[in-house]
């Protein structure tokens, strides 16, 4: 299982499908669980691509809940840690990460002596439709670091003329935070 898990992050960085293939069945649930690696990947590269990033690594890592084995069958319910590894389009050098932690409830069958994903079900927080980021929005509309530091000007020129006119230092601004939630979420 552990191999499985491993070859499944690392696809959804780098979209080979064969990579995973080797881990499904033909019955319709495990196709299922196919495909939504696949649209996962998907999701997440256009996510990335629209934000000027490149995935460089993905590590994981499992805790298991409980296994039970009923003779061809095993039920397994675990624990996922993903550590993605990423860096911004010209910043080669300054790696970022992130992660995503999901459960996992998995239905496996022993074909030919190795085990394949016969069902699942996850809770997945980046379970999205990848029509949600769309194909012409712009990509400078997003986050990018080059755009942080004309970012950083702008609101220190702003906060400081807001000190001059009132006097004192505001602590929360509601509005600006939900222009920058609608910005960048």
């Amino acid at each position: 299982m552990t191999k499985l898990y491993e070859d499944r992050s690392q696809f959804l960085i780098n979209e080979r499908p064969k990579s995973i293939e080797k881990y499904y069945l033909e019955a319709n649930t495990s196709r299922y669980a196919k495909i939504h690696e696949q649209k996962r990947s998907q999701y997440i590269n256009a996510w990335a691509k629209k934000r000027g990033l490149d995935f460089t690594n993905a590590e994981t890592s499992l805790r298991f809940i409980r296994i039970r084995t009923e003779g061809e069958r095993a039920k397994a319910y675990l624990i996922q840690t993903l550590k993605l590894t990423y860096i911004y389009e010209g910043q080669p050098f300054l790696p970022h990460h992130f992660g995503i932690g999901t459960r996992h409830a998995l239905t496996l069958k022993k074909v030919s002596g190795e085990w394949k994903v016969l069902s699942e079900w996850y809770t997945d927080p980046i379970e999205e439709d990848i029509d949600i980021i769309p194909a012409d929005a712009p990509a400078d509309s997003l986050y990018s670091p080059a755009n942080s530091k004309k970012e950083k000007k702008q609101v220190e020129a702003f906060r400081s003329l807001e000190r001059q006119t009132t006097g004192k230092k505001k602590r929360y601004h509601r509005d600006r935070a939900v222009a920058y939630a609608q910005k960048y979420a």
